[in-house]
């Protein structure tokens, strides 16, 4: 599962704030693209994520008796040719029949864009890198420590 409780994007205090300044920037193309800065979550980040755990950790299931739910809590989508973007968040393992039963908790920050510089100006194609490296990270992590 994923939630978006986002504190911060890059250096704006808000979500709202950045998206707000973003239509206001790209003027008739910014109903546009704050549609897709929704969207992207699950048609892009989401699946990045998914398949990037599923291949460095264990198995998943759909009738597990745990449920991981990653939030979201800052994105920077940074900037073409001078920094790739990046995502810190925090990946909650839960009781899957009680989900306000937390087992464990792990932040992960700094997931980066495999990019070395953010060429592109398209974000969504930084960030669901940026999800592809947090699935990745952590799957990695689970793996190693608690297969001991």
């Amino acid at each position: 599962e994923f939630t978006y409780d986002i504190g911060r994007v890059e250096n704006f205090a808000s979500e709202k704030e950045f998206i707000d300044r973003k239509k206001a920037d790209l003027g008739a193309r910014g109903e546009k693209w704050e549609t897709n800065w929704f969207s992207d979550r699950k048609t892009r980040y989401e699946p990045h994520f998914r398949d990037a755990f599923a291949e460095t950790s264990m198995s998943s299931k759909q009738d597990a008796e745990y449920t991981i739910i990653f939030n979201t809590a800052y994105i920077d989508p940074g900037s073409a040719g001078r920094y790739p973007a990046y995502i810190d968040g925090v990946a909650t393992l839960v009781a899957t029949s009680d989900k306000n039963k937390v087992i464990a908790k792990w932040k992960i920050d700094g997931a980066p864009a495999r990019m070395s510089v953010g060429f592109t100006f398209d974000f969504g194609t930084n960030l669901q890198q940026c999800y592809s490296a947090a699935g990745d990270k952590f799957g990695s992590f689970l793996t190693k420590n608690l297969r001991k």
